[in-house]
């Protein structure tokens, strides 16, 4: 018995060291892209005004469509700390987040299952979550920030929210807070907690329900009023000023059905391996699953997770819908997004091979640890086949910082950054980053980075 406990700790913590390994093994303090603006220029401009109100009014300014908050209190406690926003810290940060949703979702299951049975079902967890499909988020500072923490305040909201205890509810409603300043898409717990309260009342599950919904409706008005306040909704179609060529560079309309097609296709984005045909099956396989989990109710055994299924759901479809005029299909399996896929695919993984072995008394442990291998082989395979494109990234920005320089202003990217180089010259004379050189390592391991020989000169 402790042989089998050990090995399955074993299998669990393996996808956490190869992840956070080959993190550390790559990590670069080198902004790139919304860095500049979001948190290099924001704290240039904190810096450099006269007054506290000014500097709050910077602080907690619009970024694109989202209020970035929770992120820049991150930056502020880098440059307190280290005297310097760290680059390297943050994407650990943000990336630490993965490892506490992980934690949450054992929590989760341990409500409906005993903890032994539960520690088999987090091996297809972690080993779903812990792997690099979504590579570009994974290195990139903001992207891990607020994507990967606006999933964990959305975790714990519904946690909390699903105790059917005031003082859960409060702390739902602080995650819910958290997260509506993380990412826009945070605020759709607000919603989503309504709706699950408006069912407890229905059905009884909480007898403290009328208060609770009276709590939920108050704090949500004032968490909407703030997030609102000065907000400016970009449309889908609103390109930076001079980035003409990037608008001509998209397809700019998009009919429903493809709107549609991108979200099915992020469903399975993670096993993909960028193959639009793969992910649309996939996608497909896991609308079907996620359709007999609801005809079976499963919802009912695991609340907080289903809830958090919900969410996943919606943030899709934020994205479907808000960047389809944006772009085109084929960004649906791009690794910024392949989280969404990773975290629903373990979330489902773990709900089915709980639901198989209850509904079957135990006998179903052949589809179990079907469940069980397919999650380690996609593991392997994302190592596999997303490694190159890692060591290619990484030198890429390693190499040049993105080129960001006055020639890459005719890149038809370019307009999405403001004036990156003069940035970054302003950040070090404000004491905030100083940019590394570009012969950042040796020159004799810039081959590690390196696709081909011929490109460490």
């Amino acid at each position: 018995m402790a042989i089998n406990r050990y090995s399955l700790l074993a299998l669990i913590v393996l996808p956490l060291i190869l992840y956070y390994s080959t993190l550390g093994f790559y990590v670069l303090d080198i902004p790139k892209a919304d860095d500049y603006g979001d948190s290099l220029r924001t704290f240039i401009d904190i810096k450099q005004a006269d007054d506290l109100k000014t500097k709050s009014q910077i602080f907690f300014k619009q970024h694109v469509d989202h209020r970035t908050s929770v992120s820049r209190s991150v930056y502020f406690i880098s440059l307190a700390l280290f005297n310097r926003i760290d680059y390297s810290i943050l994407i650990f940060v943000g990336n630490a987040a993965l490892l506490i949703i992980v934690l949450v979702i054992y929590r989760c299951l341990t409500l409906s299952a005993s903890k032994p049975v539960v520690v088999a079902y987090m091996i297809p967890v972690t080993y779903l979550v812990f792997q690099p499909s979504a590579y570009v988020s994974m290195f990139w500072a903001m992207a891990a920030l607020s994507n990967y923490l606006v999933m964990l305040w959305a975790l714990l909201c519904f946690y909390f929210l699903t105790r059917h205890t005031t003082g859960g509810v409060f702390l739902s409603l602080l995650c819910a807070g958290l997260a509506s300043f993380t990412q826009g898409n945070g605020i759709g717990c607000l919603g989503i907690g309504l709706f699950y309260l408006l069912l407890s009342k229905k059905y009884k599950t909480d007898p403290r329900v009328n208060l609770h919904i009276g709590l939920w409706l108050i704090v949500s008005a004032v968490i909407v009023a703030a997030f609102s306040w000065g907000f400016h909704l970009r449309a889908p179609m609103e390109f930076p000023q001079g980035s003409e060529a990037l608008a001509a560079h998209f397809k700019l309309e998009q009919s429903p059905l493809e709107v549609v097609h991108w979200m099915v296709a992020i469903f399975g984005s993670a096993v993909a391996h960028g193959s639009l045909s793969v992910a649309t099956i996939v996608g497909v396989i896991v609308v079907g699953v996620l359709g007999t989990f609801l005809r079976a109710g499963i919802y009912r055994l695991h609340p907080a997770l289903s809830l958090y299924v919900l969410f996943i759901l919606l943030s899709v479809s934020m994205v479907a819908v808000l960047r389809s005029d944006f772009f085109t299909i084929q960004i649906s399996q791009s690794p910024r997004y392949t989280f969404y896929s990773s975290q629903l695919l373990a979330v489902l993984a773990a709900v089915g091979s709980h639901y198989l072995l209850v509904r079957s008394n135990g006998k179903a442990t052949g589809m179990a640890v079907f469940i069980l291998g397919v999650s380690i082989l996609v593991s392997g395979a994302s190592y596999f086949g997303n490694m190159g494109k890692i060591r290619e990234q990484q030198y890429r920005v390693l190499n040049g910082m993105w080129l960001w320089n006055s020639k890459a202003r005719k890149n038809p990217y370019a307009p999405l950054v403001a004036n990156p180089g003069a940035t970054l010259v302003d950040a070090k004379k404000a004491g905030i980053y100083t940019p590394p050189p570009l012969t950042y390592l040796p020159k004799d391991q810039w081959g590690r980075f390196a696709i081909g020989k011929s490109d460490a000169k």
